[in-house]
């Protein structure tokens, strides 16, 4: 590998009509993506003030800050990928200590990231969108194989954030499976599920399954977390579900409201995290100020 990066596209503005197509490669690993190859300090692939990008049945996995970082690069789309995990989606050596698997900030607008496999994560992040809008996240395995086995350690799901003078607004979140820890390692997983921070008017959540086959054993957990959203749609969706961790839906920081909560009928069982138990819920409560949210048929 290279000091930096082992793919690197800065300042390439392209159209629709000239889109960059990366399809078909292997980054950080060997041809057969079953062991790391090589070494990077900080990104396996950096994309920078560059646009229109298809990012498409690649595998990159091995031991950097980020897999996939762009800045200010608007309508990326990463899909059919495997991003730390092998050529298979499985498991792999290697994994990332700080950053995320895919993380994309400052004005990435219009990004897509489809049904990849994500996961080499521990104390980090499988999806992080800052300060971006129009995302569409959909149909991707977060931190647990196609053989519910777990790809993560300490690790949170899909995290959006805005910031408190610019919400982050116009996102998709549908169809995807995140889940943390399995039978054989009980210890590690998932702390969030999903966190939306400083987001408004999130267009559909829907058909999400979270935490429902291994469910999450990290002290403090939750499925999903609001901090600061409004006018935003969650509907659970007929494929949709909520399974294990300390609370299920837990609103807990800032101004929630004018959100509706639609069908999610909660089957939520409480996990057995090694700290505090005191505070376990389907539905907690911590925001500064919760008004306007329209529940039905919980």
């Amino acid at each position: 590998g290279f000091s930096s990066f082992n793919l690197k596209i800065d300042s390439a503005v392209r159209t629709a009509s000239t889109t960059y197509t990366i399809e078909d490669n292997h980054f950080g690993v060997n041809q057969d993506g079953d062991s790391v190859y090589g070494t990077t300090d900080n990104y396996n692939l950096y994309f920078n003030n560059s646009d229109y990008i298809n990012f498409t049945g690649n595998t990159a996995a091995g031991d950097h800050w980020y897999h996939i970082y762009a800045y200010n690069t608007d309508n990326l789309t990463i899909q059919n990928s495997n991003i730390g995990a092998n050529s298979t989606g499985a498991k792999i050596t290697g994994h990332i200590t700080s950053g995320s698997a895919v993380h994309a900030l400052q004005g990435s607008d219009n990004l897509t990231v489809h049904n990849n496999i994500i996961g080499g994560i521990e104390g980090s992040y499988g999806i992080y969108v800052k300060d971006s809008d129009n995302y569409t996240l959909t149909n991707n395995r977060v931190c647990i194989d196609s053989s519910n086995n777990n790809l993560c350690k300490d690790a949170y799901g899909i995290w959006v954030e805005g910031t408190s003078g610019n919400y982050s607004s116009g996102g998709e979140i549908t169809g995807n499976v995140i889940d943390g820890a399995d039978a054989n390692d009980t210890a590690n997983g998932l702390i969030y599920g999903l966190k939306l921070k400083y987001v408004d008017t999130l267009n559909e959540y829907s058909n999400n399954q979270v935490g429902s086959t291994n469910g999450f054993s990290e002290s403090g957990s939750a499925l999903l977390v609001l901090d600061n959203v409004n006018n935003s749609v969650f509907k659970k969706g007929a494929s949709g579900s909520f399974g294990t961790a300390a609370n299920g839906i837990y609103f807990s920081a800032g101004d929630v409201y004018e959100n509706t909560f639609e069908d999610f009928s909660i089957t939520w069982v409480a996990g057995t995290p090694s700290g505090n138990t005191s505070k376990v819920a389907g539905f907690r409560w911590d925001s500064t100020t919760a008004y306007d949210n329209t529940f039905s048929n919980l």
